[in-house]
């Protein structure tokens, strides 16, 4: 081999016959069998003519089975949106599709499984008779990185105690939210929650017990809530949740099914049953509604306020919360704006209630 070289993605063998004469090829076909690489090689009709044992264990195909065959019977490429990759080797060389180390294709084997790879494509070429005879395509696995990948993404954006996504996935899925709304087509619920007593639980029984508790009530409130809602850990014992879609009666319904699917569900610890409640401040969100910081301060004025009504344990924002919490010195004021709504809390909700049965 006389030189090599790269351009963009493609490489270029220039094969040297004094080097290589044509008695010696079975050495040279057993130096590439040992490669430990996947490799394939295609003719210029791109029929494939030669396949290493690297690249029978990642096809799931014997050597017999792909030799002879077209190039797509055998490797079948997609992007990452799952948009088929119809490319000879040929074409690859010119291809700005070719994935670099920032990203990969998917390959198809007869399992089923898809297998991230980078590809770099070789042009085997004679220059001294003046031939080119084909193209060879060597395949780097990529799985340990995509996964590498998808757990530090998964890190990034979950809470490594519950699994829940994160203040910052919850927030950017609130301003879609808010966005939404303004249309006015639609309204939406934010909640907050405060977990009742949680440290004097963590204190008596343990840290250990207290992250139990934590995963335990993500766990339950995760089977109240619908696939399309956001649950998250904002921190300690506090939780966000965020009901797309959804009018205040709805939301009213889920904040009490919540807390009596943790009343119902207490977490057994040691021998003990520690039983745990929440305090829910909530907020409805519509085409009038303020900035998703002020939403998020609105929501947890109200759940302060849920806590100072014990027997309530759940409190709709209403005018007057702000200038109560910002009196206990639990929040800033600044920001806080009530919202206009025809409702504001619980007992116009009761009211409408009872107007339907006097009805």
């Amino acid at each position: 081999m006389k030189s090599v070289y790269a351009n963009k993605s493609c490489t270029v063998l220039n094969m040297d016959r004094s080097i290589f004469p044509a008695t010696d090829k079975s050495l040279i076909r057993q130096a590439m069998l040992l490669l430990p690489v996947p490799m394939i090689m295609v003719n210029q009709d791109n029929l494939i003519c030669y396949v290493n044992q690297q690249a029978e264990l990642l096809m799931a195909q014997s050597q017999v089975n792909m030799l002879g065959k077209q190039w797509f019977d055998i490797v079948s490429l997609c992007d990452q949106a799952g948009q088929s990759i119809m490319l000879p080797p040929m074409a690859m060389k010119q291809s700005t599709r070719l994935p670099d180390n920032r990203g990969w294709w998917m390959l198809g084997s007869e399992t089923g499984k898809q297998i991230p790879v980078q590809l770099s494509v070789a042009s085997i070429d004679d220059p001294a008779a003046q031939k080119h005879y084909g193209f060879a395509v060597v395949f780097y696995e990529m799985s340990d990185i995509q996964q590498l990948v998808e757990r530090l993404l998964h890190q990034c954006s979950h809470d490594y105690l519950t699994g829940l996504v994160n203040r910052s996935v919850f927030e950017s899925r609130l301003a879609r939210a808010v966005d939404n709304s303004a249309t006015g087509m639609s309204s939406h619920a934010l909640m907050f929650l405060d977990m009742d007593n949680f440290k004097t639980i963590n204190d008596s029984y343990g840290h250990k017990a207290g992250d139990a508790l934590l995963q335990n009530i993500a766990r339950v409130f995760r089977s109240i809530i619908r696939d399309r809602d956001t649950l998250a850990r904002f921190g300690g014992d506090e939780f966000a949740l965020l009901l797309e879609h959804c009018n205040l009666a709805h939301a009213m319904e889920t904040a009490n099914l919540l807390r009596m699917a943790l009343q119902e569900s207490p977490l057994y610890w040691h021998g003990e049953t520690i039983k745990s409640d929440v305090s829910i401040g909530m907020v409805m969100i519509g085409h009038t509604s303020p900035s998703p910081d002020t939403l998020l301060l609105q929501a947890d004025a109200a759940c302060y306020m849920a806590k100072k009504q014990i027997w309530k344990h759940i409190h709709v924002y209403r005018q007057g919360d702000a200038a109560s919490v910002f009196t206990s010195g639990k929040v800033s004021q600044e920001g806080l704006h009530p919202l206009s709504f025809d409702f504001v809390g619980e007992d116009n909700a009761k009211r409408d209630t009872n107007t339907k049965k006097n009805a």
